[in-house]
């Protein structure tokens, strides 16, 4: 069917803009994962925040992924404490950490100055974007560990585990 813009500017026989046709910068697609629920781990190593992944399929090689994520974390020592984390991009089989501030790895490192961190929660609120290359499905999810010998908690206080907050993780589909 050919488009047709009639004289009072109606636009018809197309469905949807395709994406040759979009400005670079165009969001494509959004994809959003909310976590309602806590976890808790005592793992010196990194582990998957459950039920904290997110996947996309890019629909062209040359788009980047705009990721906006939040999360609450808390611990149960009642000191300065902090809290460890990856945001991991699996695609293929490999995985990437993506959380790579100055001077710190793949390593993200929350810190709460309050001392009485039993009692509240920290955040950690993330903004990046990703490059990668593919129109194949791929995955985010975030990672922690215990910070010595605490256990660290997601999404709620330890002193009552009651569920207070919620974790997102939003990626977007930019054009490039």
């Amino acid at each position: 069917m050919a488009v047709v813009i009639n004289g009072n500017g109606a636009v018809t026989g197309l469905t949807a803009l395709p994406d040759s046709a979009m400005a670079e910068g165009s969001v494509i697609q959004t994809v959003s994962v909310l976590k309602n629920d806590s976890f808790s781990t005592t793992s010196s190593s990194f582990v998957d925040i459950t039920g904290f992944t997110l996947d996309i399929t890019p629909q062209s090689t040359s788009s980047k992924i705009l990721i906006f994520s939040t999360f609450a974390w808390g611990n149960n020592v009642n000191t300065n404490a902090s809290c460890e984390a990856n945001l991991v991009r699996v695609l293929g089989g490999s995985a990437t950490n993506l959380a790579q501030p100055a001077n710190s790895g793949a390593t993200v490192v929350l810190s709460n100055p309050n001392s009485n961190l039993i009692f509240t929660t920290g955040r950690g609120d993330f903004i990046f974007l990703d490059s990668p290359n593919t129109t194949n499905t791929v995955t985010y999810k975030w990672q922690t560990k215990s910070d010595g010998s605490a256990t660290t908690f997601i999404n709620t206080r330890s002193v009552d585990n009651n569920l207070d907050q919620s974790a997102t993780i939003t990626a977007m589909e930019i054009t490039n």
